[in-house]
């Protein structure tokens, strides 16, 4: 089971540096240090060119790893006309108050300027020390425009979250009712408590959902995370959590599959809805822009969890239906009888 869950977090892992990854266009080799007053080069090679234009490279700056101060310097543009070719650019590195990093930003234009700019990629950013820029080049992580700063949660529609919380409760209610009606089904101290369990575990994910308390949490921990100049290690612990989760859900399902006549839905669609939970907060970028892609305040994310919250609403109303028919059937059975 290790084996299995580590070859399925591995895949997992290994398709979310993927998407990480979305500048296919340009590859850039840049070295690992720069220095006020030394010149920083960038060796810069287009891999896909559509028509003759100019390559260009500029440099901005910045103080930590998740905002930006703009502008810093250019160099002149480069004419290109063959895909694959490597052009080097040198940008001067002047002082600025809090100098931390800089980092490139690559564009195509056929004049020249950024106000015709078509393709745009920046790259990681490059520590700015005291000691002697190094002239070896490695490569470097290119971002799109949209994935630089990281994602910041937008406000949405608070009628799906209610939604959510109503169906959450009232599944709570028809967990309480069929735990007050399993005694005539030699139920079992520890079929009680799990039925307590169930109440007490939809009742506070129907509270969950009504205070916001996800949105709330995720809000505080990126702002907390970005004060502290943290937020740039986010990639290694989502790519990580996700994995696991994802590996861990996957091997349950499979599971559940096979013993669905043991495992209640209700106790399966719980663990599901609270791995999305979690995955939710600690999701990429690239997820974040599923999960929230919306349609009249509705995201996918409501989605997912609504799918899961009315099913096991839908499972728990069958099962006490079930049980009243049995109930009444056993009482039809004992009038006769007498």
């Amino acid at each position: 089971m290790a084996a299995v869950l580590g070859l399925v977090g591995g895949a997992v892992w290994f398709g979310l540096g993927r998407l990480a990854h979305q500048v296919d266009w340009v590859s850039v080799m840049a070295p690992t240090r720069a220095r006020v007053g030394e010149p920083l080069v960038l060796r810069v090679q287009v891999q896909r060119l559509t028509a003759p234009t100019y390559l260009c490279v500029d440099l901005h700056w910045t103080t930590n790893h998740h905002t930006t101060q703009g502008f810093l310097t250019t160099s002149p543009p480069q004419w290109t006309t063959t895909p694959g070719q490597a052009l080097e650019f040198e940008l001067s590195v002047p002082a600025r108050p809090g100098l931390r990093f800089v980092n490139g930003i690559i564009f195509l234009s056929p004049t020249g300027t950024w106000s015709d700019h078509s393709m745009v990629a920046n790259t990681d950013l490059i520590p700015v020390t005291e000691a002697m820029p190094v002239r070896e080049f490695r490569p470097i992580s290119l971002f799109s425009s949209s994935t630089t700063n990281g994602y910041s949660v937008a406000p949405t529609a608070a009628w799906p979250r209610i939604l959510l919380g109503l169906l959450w409760f009232a599944a709570a209610v028809m967990a309480g009712v069929s735990r007050s009606r399993i005694s005539g089904f030699a139920s079992t101290a520890q079929n009680a408590c799990r039925w307590n369990w169930l109440v007490l575990a939809l009742a506070a994910i129907g509270l969950w959902e009504l205070a916001g308390w996800e949105t709330w949490i995720g809000i505080r921990v990126r702002s907390f995370t970005r004060t502290a100049d943290l937020y740039h290690l986010r990639h290694w612990l989502q790519r990580g959590v996700i994995s696991l989760i994802v590996g861990a859900m996957l091997i349950r399902s499979v599971g559940w599959w096979r013993q669905r006549r043991a495992m209640p839905l209700p106790q399966f669609a719980l663990e599901l809805y609270l791995a999305l939970i979690v995955a939710d907060l600690f999701s990429l970028h690239a997820l974040d822009q599923f999960l929230r892609f919306s349609w009249r305040g509705l995201l996918v994310i409501h989605i997912l969890k609504l799918g899961l919250a009315a099913a096991i609403l839908i499972d728990l109303v069958l099962k006490l239906r079930q049980r009243a028919e049995v109930s009444q059937n056993t009482a039809s059975t004992a009038r006769e009888s007498k």
